[in-house]
This record gives C-alpha cells, sequence and structure tokens, in this order.
C-alpha cells in the first residue's frame, strides 16, 4: 500500500512548543546491571527523520480525521479494527508487527527509544497510529511504566504530563489507556484528559480495563469523539487461547456490524494474527483502521 510521507507535516502538537521538560531523576544505589540483548530497529532513511515537519501547522479538520488512513468501506461486510498496544518499548516485535499485511492501527509508548522513526516506519506501512497513553491501574503489583498519570496529580500536572506524552511523536489520531483501572474511573481526572483531546480534535479510545470506567460517560460529555474495545486477544498469550478469542471477535463483529480488538507485540499474537487474516478476509471480514470505525458511529 502506498501512503504519502508527508502525513509528518501537519503534526497538531506542533502548534504548542515541543521543548522536552524537565524529568525528575530519581538516583538509586548502583548495582550490576544485566546487558541488555541487542535489538534489531525498523530502518528509516536519516533524510526522512531529518525532513520532519515545521512547527505550527494549522488543521483543517479534527486532528483524527486529518491523520486517519484512507479506508473504503464494502458494503455489508463485518468491520474489525485490530489494536496493537505497547508498541515500540520491544523494537524487534514491534517491526515485525509494523512489516504484516494488513492495516492495523499501532499504539505506542511515549517512552521507547526511536519513537518517532518507528512511528513513522508504521504509517508508511499503512497503520493508522495512536498514543498508548499510561494510566494509573487499581491495586498494587501493576507497574504502568514512566509518563504514568495519576489521580493524585491536580489537574495542571495531568495536563503537563499529557501534553508531554502527546509531544513525543506525532500523526496519531487519538489515545488509547495502557493500564488504567483507577484512573479512568475516576471522573474528574477523566475530565482533564477529555478537555485536552478535544481541544486537539483527537479521539479517545477506551481499553477498558475496568467495568467501572467513565471514559465513554466524560468523553460524551466533553464531545471527543470515542470508541470502546470489544476484546483482549492475549491476556492469556497461549495460541489456542488466542484463537478463542478471535472467535470471539468474529462473533460480535457478525453481531453488530463492527468489532474492535486490542493485542500486544508478542510472538504468539503476531503468530495468530499471520495465520487468521487471510481466513478472516475468505470469512467476509475487513480489517479496518481505527478511524473507520469513528467515522461509521459519528459520520463522515
Amino acid at each position: 500500500m502506498g501512503v504519502a510521507l508527508g502525513w509528518w507535516g501537519s503534526a497538531h502538537m506542533m502548534a504548542r512548543s515541543t521543548a522536552p521538560l524537565p524529568r525528575v531523576v530519581v538516583q538509586r544505589p548502583s548495582q550490576p546491571q544485566p546487558v541488555a540483548p541487542r535489538v534489531v530497529e525498523p530502518v528509516v532513511p536519516e533524510e526522512q527523520v531529518a525532513a520532519l515537519p515545521p512547527a505550527k501547522a494549522v488543521l483543517r479538520q479534527p486532528a483524527w480525521r486529518h491523520y486517519a488512513m484512507d479506508f473504503t468501506p464494502m458494503a455489508k461486510r463485518p468491520m474489525i479494527a485490530i489494536v496493537i498496544d505497547d508498541m515500540g518499548v520491544d523494537a524487534r516485535r514491534s517491526a515485525r508487527v509494523i512489516a504484516m499485511p494488513a492495516q492495523l492501527t499501532a499504539s505506542f509508548l511515549s517512552y521507547a527509544r526511536n519513537l518517532r522513526a518507528q512511528a513513522m516506519a508504521a504509517h508508511a506501512a499503512g497503520h493508522e497510529l495512536l498514543l498508548h497513553m499510561p494510566m494509573e491501574p487499581s491495586g498494587s503489583g501493576y507497574d504502568p511504566g514512566p509518563d504514568v498519570l495519576l489521580t493524585s496529580m491536580d489537574p495542571d500536572a495531568i495536563r503537563v504530563q499529557l501534553r508531554r506524552s502527546l509531544s513525543s511523536f506525532s500523526g496519531y489520531i487519538g489515545i488509547n489507556n495502557h493500564m488504567g483501572s483507577k484512573f479512568t474511573s475516576d471522573e474528574t481526572a477523566m475530565r482533564v484528559v477529555m478537555q485536552e483531546l478535544h481541544q486537539d480534535g483527537l479521539l479517545f479510545l477506551d481499553s477498558l480495563t475496568s467495568g467501572k470506567s467513565v471514559g465513554r460517560k466524560v468523553a460524551n460529555a466533553e464531545n471527543v469523539v470515542n470508541l470502546t474495545r470489544d476484546v483482549f486477544l492475549d491476556d492469556d498469550p497461549q495460541p489456542a487461547a488466542i484463537q478463542k478469542q478471535l472467535r470471539r471477535l468474529e462473533t460480535h463483529a457478525r453481531k453488530t456490524g463492527s468489532a474492535i480488538a486490542i493485542g500486544h507485540p508478542r510472538d504468539t499474537t503476531i503468530a495468530a494474527l499471520l495465520e487468521w487474516l487471510p481466513q478472516a478476509e475468505a470469512e467476509g471480514f475487513q480489517l479496518v483502521p481505527l478511524s473507520a470505525l469513528a467515522k461509521a458511529k459519528y459520520g463522515k
């Protein structure tokens, strides 16, 4: 699929300063560190990276529409959008996702190395982009990683952290939550997020990590385009379990006309999708970018 690379020229975040904000570095006692294995990252020509956009581009439509991938739905064929979370951190597996022969939606974490080049490679390969935004989980024992939004933050701190993450790369249509079972259940905290998304014309995909999420309610109140995940593909990463979830995905898509699945850049998930994709097409499903479902819901 041919995709114009000029999409980087209209980054919605470039209307503001993209200077990195200071981070607080906590000094810990030195200890021997394991040697990380060498990873092979996607190669993007240096001249392409150097040709990233000038600042202060003005969009004539909401960012989620501006950066949406071209797609023409086929009548009477159920639509399935597959979002791959946690993109960018495991560069080798992320590159395998980028190379998949299907139109996916790649959700990148803001703290991935070589993030802009990886995201550019994904978009150039025909995949739509999201920012995978870490949000506070419930309970202990869960590590959402850096850049997390916490319910203990005041509104200004939430905005600062969200803006830092939004400025980490460009060309995405919106965000979805990484973890976030506690944060997405907090109406006050989520209102701050939705106000920022509304201002930028971005959509929100609720990963629905908690049945108590107020994501859709607050998004609707703040006039933010929003969608909700239907199926997690690989909570259980065993091949048989993933196949079972893909069948659930098909059932939901047949019943309602569309479905959204979330998976991760894992070997078993990638293998299962590579096997399933031609079968899904043969059975009459069409794999679509996430924006196609937003357009179907909100009108073109």
